[in-house]
């Protein structure tokens, strides 16, 4: 399913601590093979099939538990007088799976859910509900949130968060997707190729290009891809292109560590851990004992494009500023690197990929990791479920193990 994804605040700032623990790995540093993160389907349309607007009264929606509702000037005004509030559509038709888009906002903060029931599955129960994270603030926010329903959808159910307080919901949206039938699956990359497999949902096979060559999609299966490189910098942001006949493009950004070239850039050093940097923010090598651990790679990027950051300041604490208004700074105290990030747009990074072979991992909140076991792999969870990139921002989480 395409992630839930909310609307996100003019102006980002994200703050964090690497503790780097790595001692243990025993083999040379390298990224041979290294499997790239997935991602889900491109949706390539999007249709309303019902909307209320609230204009005039609650449409059809009514107050269940924990809340009031009032209709007033164009607003759906929820009022929460207990901890488990939430309120009920009217009748739907609507074919799943679908999405509900809510505009709202709230004088508190908390995870709100979306419950459904159909035709098929009549009973309302925790398998049928989708969570999402509710902004705290006055300021409207918009949220998607994906119902994978199996079956036609005959009512959806609003927990808007158990907080005290009124919410305002200035519209909510049924909209019906369709995705894209080509799905890259599988991505692995070293400094002289990246490997990938695309899977074709369609019973059909499909013509596309890719890098000015042409290939066919196999019916209903697997379709694995090679591409060669050349040589280059350390760090590499490289974009693929698939575009197949009469569809729309899928675009993936693909980071790429050469180990063994030179970093021209400064340097941060204390007598446990040792940063080489780019100069241009693109990435940076950590390492212990003289030999790199680890590489934090990208350290920032804006929809797959690396910041081009100018240093500003290499002194105890290094500090770039790119472009969109974006900055960085990452400063080393004992095993610890500190990084933060502001900038006016959505942003993602640091990504820190430890190198050699893999004892054991824990990604807190998200997933615990054996012996060379995959992120998001298919090994437990077959569906779209399985693809973990972040905590839940509303739960605090430790990196803890037994």
């Amino acid at each position: 399913m395409p992630p839930t994804k909310p609307h996100r605040p003019p102006s980002t700032i994200v703050y964090g601590i690497l503790a780097v623990c790595l001692t243990a790995l025993a083999t040379p540093a390298n990224l041979s093979s290294a499997q790239d993160y997935p991602i889900p389907r491109t949706v390539m349309d999007v249709e309303t099939i019902q909307s209320w607007q609230f204009a005039s009264d609650a449409e059809g929606f009514r107050a269940v538990h924990d809340c009031q509702l009032e209709g007033r000037d164009g607003l759906l005004v929820v009022t929460v007088t207990g901890s488990d509030p939430y309120l009920l559509s009217p009748p739907l038709q609507v074919a799943g799976p679908c999405r509900v888009r809510i505009r709202m906002r709230g004088l508190r903060a908390g995870p709100g859910q979306i419950f459904w029931i159909t035709d098929r599955q009549p009973q309302w129960s925790e398998g049928q509900s989708t969570r999402f994270p509710v902004e705290l603030g006055d300021r409207w926010c918009e949220y998607d949130v994906d119902l994978p329903a199996d079956g036609e959808v005959r009512c959806i159910r609003l927990d808007p968060g158990g907080a005290p307080g009124t919410v305002e919901i200035d519209r909510i949206e049924i909209l019906r997707y369709r995705l894209h039938p080509l799905e890259i699956q599988d991505i692995e990359s070293d400094a002289r190729r990246i490997g990938l497999t695309l899977y074709n949902h369609d019973p059909r096979p499909i013509e596309f290009s890719l890098e000015g060559r042409r290939y066919t999609a196999k019916p209903a299966g697997l379709t694995p891809i090679e591409l060669t490189l050349s040589g280059g910098a350390a760090f590499e942001a490289k974009t693929i292109f698939i575009q197949p006949d009469a569809l729309p493009e899928i675009r993936r950004t693909i980071f790429l560590y050469r180990s063994g070239q030179s970093i021209a850039g400064p340097v941060l050093r204390n007598d446990k851990l040792t940063v080489r940097a780019a100069g241009d923010a693109a990435g940076a090598e950590l390492e212990i004992d003289g030999r790199v651990v680890a590489i934090l790679a990208p350290l920032v990027h804006i929809d797959g494009a690396l910041p081009a950051g100018r240093l500003v300041e290499a002194d105890d604490i290094l500090r770039w500023e790119g472009s969109e208004d974006l900055s960085c700074t990452l400063g080393l105290e004992d095993e610890q690197v500190h990084i933060r990030i502001e900038s006016k747009k959505e942003c993602e990074g640091p990504v820190l990929r430890a190198l050699g072979h893999l004892a054991q991992g824990v990604f807190a909140g998200l997933e615990y990791l054996g012996p060379n076991e995959a992120s998001s792999s298919r090994l437990d969870i077959e569906t779209a479920e399985r693809l973990r990139f972040v905590p839940d921002i509303l739960k605090v989480t430790l990196p803890l193990m037994a």
